[in-house]
């Protein structure tokens, strides 16, 4: 579920990639954003927050967690590719991740690379690790420094 806020003139898009739980924590920063000329673009995670309503608190362990984050990664380009059909030809476009977002992001970013076309990408993450990963996400990742 894509949540968005903009704000007429506005030329910037941020995109945002919250942590799993935490989507509405920072709505504080929202206005400053938008003051600051960004529209705001939010990625809800599919089976939490408002696209999660009908389930109990027990249900949460079944829902929300994966090991698997490339499950997120057609919803996170239909979301950007939504973003920017909704706005004007946005002059910059930042992506925001955010706690397990910047995890998310991470494997995101090494899977589609420059095709996203972000101007920055600003990780606020207290991880970026499950801390599981195996020799294939090593490879991948000293590669990357090759290319």
């Amino acid at each position: 579920m894509l949540t968005f806020k903009t704000k007429p003139g506005n030329t910037k898009m941020l995109y945002w990639l919250p942590g799993r739980n935490d989507l509405f924590i920072h709505y504080a920063a929202a206005e400053a954003l938008l003051d600051a000329g960004y529209d705001i673009f939010v990625m809800e995670h599919r089976k939490l927050g408002r696209a999660n309503r009908d389930s109990t608190v027990g249900d949460f362990g079944l829902i929300s967690h994966t090991a698997d984050l490339k499950i997120y990664m057609y919803e996170f380009d239909k979301g950007l590719a939504h973003a920017r059909s909704l706005g004007p030809a946005y002059q910059r476009t930042v992506l925001y991740a955010h706690s397990t977002g910047g995890l998310e992001a991470s494997v995101w970013l090494r899977e589609r690379g420059p095709a996203l076309n972000f101007a920055a990408i600003v990780f606020n993450s207290p991880f970026l690790s499950w801390g599981n990963e195996g020799l294939a996400d090593e490879v991948l990742d000293r590669m990357a420094a090759f290319s």
